[in-house]
């Protein structure tokens, strides 16, 4: 099954994204003023702002009024986003993508944390191969990608072998995801470890 997009974007290096919408929080300083009637600025923020974006080589390199269109950007492609808004993309900053995906197998009795603890323990000590570890990270780094996910920050349990294992797969999946997620690893001990 696949899913079809909203939008049609063109496979060039360079286009415009017009009638767009972005939150006025995300627009800074004196561009907030260029864009924002007197009551959107004393909304502070919390106004959508129409504006056109222009995109080069899959960055956002000038957000600009629809109202300053200039003949000489008419030679780039565009889309219409009919008013729908455009967001920066997600950082998930903490997650654990080598306990993921574990419940079908290996639910938590009762919901509490002390449960989910012991639980994914002893999923970890039966279970926790590099190819298993690495099924489930690359099923959560999709599903990250797929929801407009940029950056992860995965804590990995690193205790006795089952360290090397999870960061020896942290590193291939930070590899081939390079051009897609930025991935950053934090080492899961205790202190007493």
């Amino acid at each position: 099954m696949s899913i079809t997009p909203f939008l049609k974007i063109p496979e060039v290096s360079h286009y415009w994204l017009r009638n767009a919408q972005v939150p006025a929080c995300l627009l800074t300083g004196g561009t907030r003023q260029r864009f924002m009637t007197e009551s959107q600025l004393e909304a502070k923020g919390e106004a959508l702002v129409p504006v056109d974006i222009e995109v080069r080589e899959g960055r956002l390199v000038s957000v600009r009024s629809p109202l300053s269109q200039t003949d000489a950007e008419t030679d780039a492609p565009t889309v219409d986003v009919q008013s729908g808004l455009v967001w920066p993309c997600f950082v998930d900053m903490h997650t654990h993508l080598d306990k993921g995906h574990i419940w079908p197998r290996s639910p938590n009795p009762d919901g509490t944390f002390e449960q989910a603890l012991e639980t994914a323990q002893r999923d970890s000590k039966h279970r926790w191969s590099a190819e298993d570890v690495y099924r489930r990270a690359e099923f959560g780094l999709r599903c990250s990608y797929a929801h407009g996910t940029q950056a992860v920050r995965t804590h990995l349990d690193a205790f006795d072998e089952q360290g090397e294992i999870s960061f020896g797969v942290f590193r291939q999946l930070r590899q081939e995801w390079a051009e897609r997620i930025q991935l950053q690893a934090v080492c899961l001990v205790t202190l007493d470890y």
